[in-house]
Order: C-alpha cells, then sequence, then structure tokens
C-alpha cells in the first residue's frame, strides 16, 4: 500500500486510543457494591491482569497485528480500548480513577479483557462506557460530577457498573456523558457546568435525564455536546468559548441549538466540532490556534477561531477529532489528518512537530482511523496497525515515549517505523 504524505510511504496496520496525569496504582480498592446485574457481562479483571512482559499479553498484540480479529478501536485521553471480533473487550493505560476497568486504580500497559458481548465502547477523560449487544449500557471511572451514573455517594466505580438499557449508542467527555436509546431518546447526567446536559439548568444530574426525542446520532466533547434529529437537523450545546457550538458566538447554551441542516455524522473534539452532510461534506468550527479546522488562509490569515461551520473537504466518510486535531476518511478510502502536532500526532516524521492547517493526504487503502487527545492510529485494510504521538501509558514499542512517525505495533513492542 502507498502512503501519500510529506514524508512517507508505507503500508499500514490497525490500533487503539481517545491525557491526564499519572496514577501511582497505590490501592487496590474494591468494588464489592457493584451492581449484580454487571456480574454477567463482566469477566473476572483483577486478577487476572498480565505482568509485563507475560506471554498472555504479548499473544493478545500479536493478534492485534496479525488478525482481522479487532473490529474496533478507541483512543482516549491516556486510556486505551479495543473490541475483538467475539465482541471482547480490552483495556489498558492511564487508571487514576478506576477507568480500565480491572477493579483498582492501578496503571497497567498490557491490553486487558475487561467485558464479553460488547459491540461498542466510549472513552472520556477518566471515565468509560460501553454497550454490549443486548443494549445493555455500562459506565466505569470517575464519577465525582456524577458522569458514570452512580450516584451521589460513589466518587469512583472500579468495575462496569449496568446503569441502562436498550442504549444504541454513547459518548463520554470530561466529565459528563449521553446515551442514545433504541427509540430515538436522548439521555445526558453528569457535571452541567457549561450547560453540557442541555436541560436548560447549570445543575448536574447523578443520573440519566432525558432531553430529546427523535435522534438518530449524538457527539460529545469534552465540555460540550450535539445531536442529529432524524430530520438531519444538527443541535449543539455547552461550552463555547472558541466557538466549538457554531452558533456565531462565544457563549455558553444550556439548551440545544439548532446549527446545520441535511447532517449525517457529527463528531466533537475538546474545543472544536465537525459534521458530515449527507452529500459528503466536511464542515468544521471552533478552535483554529494550531490549524484543527483545515481551513489555511482563508479571509487573509488563519483565524484562531471559526465562528461557524465551514466547508473544508468533499467526499468525507467519516471524521475524528482529537484534543488539538482532525482526521477524516474520505470514500475512496484515503485517510487525512492535520492539525496540532506538539506531540508527533500527525506523523509527519518532522523534526520540530510543526502543525499543519490544511488537510494532507497520509495515506491510502485505511479501513479503520482512531484518534485521541495527542495520539492517532489506523487500520489499513490487511489489517496492520500502526500508532504514532503520544504513547507514554500504552504499551506500543516506542523507544521514547513520543513518536512523531507510525510505529508498528509487533509482538514484542520493538519500534519499527515506516520506510
Amino acid at each position: 500500500m502507498k502512503i501519500t504524505g510529506k514524508f512517507l510511504k508505507f503500508i499500514l496496520i490497525l490500533l487503539s486510543a481517545t491525557v491526564l496525569l499519572t496514577a501511582c496504582g497505590k490501592s487496590e480498592e474494591s468494588n464489592d457494591d457493584q451492581p449484580s446485574d454487571a456480574s454477567a457481562a463482566v469477566s473476572s479483571t483483577a486478577s487476572s491482569v498480565p505482568a509485563s512482559g507475560d506471554t498472555t499479553a504479548d499473544g493478545f498484540l500479536d493478534s492485534l497485528t496479525h488478525s482481522k480479529e479487532v473490529k474496533h478501536i478507541v483512543l482516549g485521553y491516556h486510556h486505551y480500548a479495543v473490541i475483538t471480533g467475539d465482541g471482547s473487550l480490552y483495556t489498558w493505560g492511564y487508571n487514576s480513577d478506576g477507568q480500565l476497568g480491572i477493579g483498582t486504580t492501578r496503571d497497567n500497559k498490557t491490553p486487558t479483557k475487561i467485558m464479553d458481548h460488547v459491540k461498542t465502547v466510549s472513552l472520556g477523560w477518566s471515565t468509560t462506557a460501553a454497550i454490549t449487544e443486548d443494549g445493555s449500557l455500562y459506565v466505569w471511572g470517575n464519577n465525582e460530577s456524577g458522569q458514570a451514573g452512580a450516584g451521589e455517594d460513589k466518587e469512583r466505580v472500579y468495575s462496569p457498573a449496568k446503569i441502562m438499557d436498550h442504549v444504541k449508542s454513547v459518548g463520554v467527555g470530561e466529565d459528563h456523558a449521553a446515551a442514545l436509546t433504541e427509540d430515538g431518546s436522548l439521555y445526558v447526567w453528569g457535571d452541567n457546568q457549561y450547560g453540557q446536559l442541555g436541560n436548560g439548568t447549570n445543575e448536574r444530574s447523578y443520573t440519566p435525564v432525558k432531553i430529546m426525542d427523535h435522534v438518530k446520532e449524538i457527539g460529545v466533547g469534552r465540555l460540550h455536546s450535539a445531536a442529529i434529529t432524524e430530520d438531519g437537523s444538527l443541535y449543539m450545546w455547552g461550552y463555547n468559548d472558541y466557538a466549538q457550538l457554531g452558533n456565531d458566538t462565544f457563549t455558553d447554551s444550556n439548551v440545544p441549538v439548532k446549527v446545520m441542516d441535511n447532517v449525517k455524522s457529527v463528531s466533537l473534539g475538546e474545543r472544536h466540532s465537525a459534521a458530515i452532510t449527507e452529500d459528503g461534506s466536511l464542515y468544521l468550527c471552533g478552535d483554529n490556534m494550531e490549524g484543527e479546522i483545515g481551513s489555511g488562509n482563508i479571509e487573509g490569515g488563519t483565524l484562531p477561531n471559526i465562528r461557524t461551520m465551514i466547508k473544508v473537504m468533499d467526499h468525507v466518510k467519516s471524521v475524528c477529532l482529537g484534543m488539538y486535531h482532525t482526521a477524516v476518511l474520505t470514500e475512496d478510502d484515503s485517510f487525512y489528518i492535520w492539525g496540532g502536532n506538539h506531540k508527533g500526532q500527525l506523523g509527519l516524521g518532522t523534526e520540530t512537530n510543526e502543525d499543519s492547517d490544511v488537510p494532507v493526504k497520509f495515506m491510502e487503502h485505511v479501513s479503520v482511523m482512531g484518534i485521541g487527545g495527542n495520539h492517532s492510529a489506523v487500520i489499513a485494510e490487511d489489517g496492520s496497525l500502526y500508532f504514532w504521538g503520544d504513547g507514554d501509558y500504552g504499551r506500543f514499542g516506542f523507544e521514547e515515549e513520543i513518536s512523531n512517525v507510525p510505529v508498528k505495533v509487533d509482538l514484542f513492542g520493538e519500534q519499527e517505523e515506516s520506510e
């Protein structure tokens, strides 16, 4: 496979992950009060965490690299998740608030099986959510603002705990979450300081609250939220200091505000937002200090904030936003990336890690992409996996904690740069 970009040319493979600090893992708090209905879907985890160098972990990474078993990969801020073809969920990385779901707060660089029969997973700042094949929603990790849906009495949830049924999709931000049920109802919960729950107040909720009907897709950013209704209308609400709501203001909104028509997909980052219309056009708004909007020299210069949705590309199939960078897959399976590059997350191999304020075609024949806080990943059509950017809490074979070129994840975690 040919990679077209600034510096690179190579064949691709798979990966995972969507930033915080370092947990000492000193305590191994129990989760004895976990709801019993979680037990059927959750594997025994704390006792099965492989030690560093354990062949069980190597074997798992080997299966990632040499098979097509992984069907879904998500990059969090500093923790990561994959779902294999048999519906098994594995997590690893930073674990300060129990976001790995292994029953402790110990960091873990080894992919560890958490649950069976999982169809989708979402990673927030330090909270994780997964939906099983029967539509059950499980959430775990930080609950200080109620984002794990565990009530007011728990600051953390250390293992997956079921909170809802009949759920179709879920999104987790820094301290709030949203779920879309099978009947098109949108529920939100967690912190609400900036109106990110969209329920007309600024009071947090420790349990899911219904705010909309007739919704077909949702998006959750760090401190803002979005919904696409059945008629293709895009609504956004929450934090708006960087104009990420796309409503031509810098004012927060605690109620959904309509932004666009004819939208089929939405993705929210930390401070910017993206939408794909029915004709495959990509629109973005919000923070552009590092070029993450991809607008280049618009109106005579790169603007720090884009206040309304502007068109950037055509023929786009999917879009994914990190903290300061953006990536898309086009209809011909080409992978484009742009924005902030201070951790090498663009993978362009530049020594000074210059940002890019226009889309850069980076690879062809890509089937899956995943970008997170300051890192990126792709799965090629042949199932190969590459990862680049900030990998300090993952096990990706970097000689250093940061790589500014794609690194192949192999059996022994050794660095293998593309040629």
